[in-house]
């Protein structure tokens, strides 16, 4: 934060818990104006956890946060955003929960340790966020993946700086992108962000109109053939 206002920004925090509805609608009213919301609040469930033995209550726990937590804000935040000029949602994912990375042999997410609980919430989350898409077409919704960055919630463990995670220009701040992205974003190696359409028809049909050319595969990332064809079906 005092990086933030040292830089001439005017920033400041709101005590929020997202699994407590007064908690919510108490940042509502503080905030009181509202352009783009970055729904990261999170919990890993137990890692690893195998789903034959997983104790039910860490998947509650990982769902209440990651997603019903997620609806909760986004829900609470709509009538701040419905006045924005440019409104914005973006849900830190991750590709723990893509089911095409999962059952795919090649991938690291289909040979990494079970997740019983954080990769099925994201998978959840995804849906979700397709589910926003669809239903608020004049808005740019979009579900990313930053990659294993090094936080807290790793315990500082992850390969990649934090800073790296959102890259240089990121479309849910870059003034210069106009359209709605409409991709699940994600990290497939350092550099590369790959990514799958997640917006409704009418969206789609909508950008076209504006003259907009057919979605590409954001900063610096070319899409493996593979990817391609994954993100073809869901088109």
């Amino acid at each position: 934060m005092e990086k933030l206002r040292a830089a001439g920004v005017d920033a400041f925090s709101v005590p929020l818990d997202v699994t407590d509805d007064g908690s919510v609608a108490a940042a509502v009213e503080l905030i009181g104006r509202l352009d783009v919301l970055v729904n990261n609040a999170g919990v890993d469930g137990g890692l690893p956890s195998d789903t034959s033995t997983v104790d039910l209550a860490a998947v509650r726990n990982a769902v209440e946060t990651n997603v019903f937590g997620v609806i909760r804000v986004t829900n609470a935040m709509l009538p701040l955003l419905r006045r924005s000029t440019s409104p914005r949602i973006v849900n830190m994912s991750s590709h723990a929960g893509s089911v095409t990375q999962q059952v795919d042999s090649d991938d690291e997410v289909a040979t990494s340790p079970l997740t019983a609980a954080y990769g099925p919430s994201k998978t959840f989350l995804n849906a979700v966020t397709v589910q926003y898409a669809k239903k608020l077409p004049d808005f740019r919704v979009n579900a990313g993946c930053p990659g294993y960055c090094a936080t807290d919630f790793n315990g500082f463990r992850g390969v990649r700086a934090a800073e790296q995670g959102g890259g240089d220009r990121h479309p849910a701040r870059d003034p210069a992108r106009r359209r709605p992205h409409r991709r699940l974003l994600r990290r497939r190696r350092p550099g590369a962000l790959v990514s799958q359409p997640t917006s409704s028809s009418s969206s789609r049909a909508r950008t076209d109109r504006a003259g907009s050319s057919a979605p590409k595969v954001c900063h610096r990332a070319r899409a493996r053939p593979r990817c391609r064809r994954a993100a073809a079906r869901f088109s």
